[in-house]
């Protein structure tokens, strides 16, 4: 969790959780400055120094699915010649330079072919030519070809599906796309063919574990199944998890 701001005239911090827009007040919560339930007992602070001059790689934002002809945008302080450095993710060598073209005051731009690398994960980085400034890492997809195998399987933790769940229960989730990882994994309940809620997690890995508060629903018969999307040159690709039907008795 985030905090990204307060109000103190409710005496509360705005914090940002991981569990995606349909929880809370759109994924974010307040807590009250007097909470004493031990939630920011373990809270860290950074302080970042002032600089007068700045790169930063706009666009793709982080973990963006980019394919074609694709507009890279660096936010910069500086008139220097500046050019972006794309190389393989975790690796330091550079697989090619890109000249970044002044577009604004605070803008330039570069054209990326990514039809020239393979389908994968990359990194950015916005170097500057002669004050050595450079900006943080920026990773992203490229994804030009629709991927194959695409697939999502989940079990029950400790828990046995086909009996009442009370309480808070788990899921073991293990979704399968190559060469690059779903964009996001949503665990989908629903009610006679209705979706009653979904709950989305994003920086989707191979093995994955989602948990979920029944007594949150009235008891009843529900199914519950995963749903995974991924951008792919221009298009959502989703894929389903096989259905598992459940009741929920508290």
């Amino acid at each position: 969790m985030s905090i990204v701001g307060y109000d103190d005239a409710s005496r509360v911090w705005i914090v940002r959780n991981s569990w995606g827009p349909e929880w809370g007040e759109k994924g974010f919560v307040r807590v009250s400055y007097d909470d004493d339930s031990g939630v920011g007992v373990s809270t860290w602070q950074f302080e970042i120094p002032h600089h007068d001059e700045y790169l930063t790689v706009t666009s793709p934002a982080e973990n963006d699915y980019v394919s074609g002809n694709y507009s890279m945008h660096v936010g910069d302080s500086s008139s220097d010649n500046l050019n972006v450095e794309i190389r393989q993710a975790g690796s330091s060598k550079a697989l090619m330079n890109l000249s970044c073209a002044k577009a604004g005051p605070s803008d330039c731009v570069s054209v990326l072919d990514t039809r020239t690398l393979a389908d994968g994960r990359y990194e950015a980085v916005a170097k500057s030519g002669s004050s050595k400034a450079f900006s943080p890492v920026r990773s992203f997809y490229v994804v030009n070809q629709e991927p194959k195998n695409l697939s999502i399987q989940f079990t029950g933790v400790n828990v046995d599906l086909t009996k009442p769940l009370e309480g808070r229960v788990e899921f073991n989730v293990t979704p399968h796309s190559d060469p690059v990882p779903f964009h996001g994994v949503a665990m989908v309940i629903s009610q006679n063919g209705k979706v009653i809620t979904t709950r989305t997690t994003e920086g989707v890995v191979p093995n994955m574990k989602v948990g979920f508060r029944t007594n949150t629903l009235p008891n009843g018969a529900y199914d519950i199944f995963f749903r995974g999307d991924l951008p792919a040159n221009g298009k959502v690709l989703t894929v389903d998890s096989p259905v598992a039907h459940v009741t929920f008795q508290n």
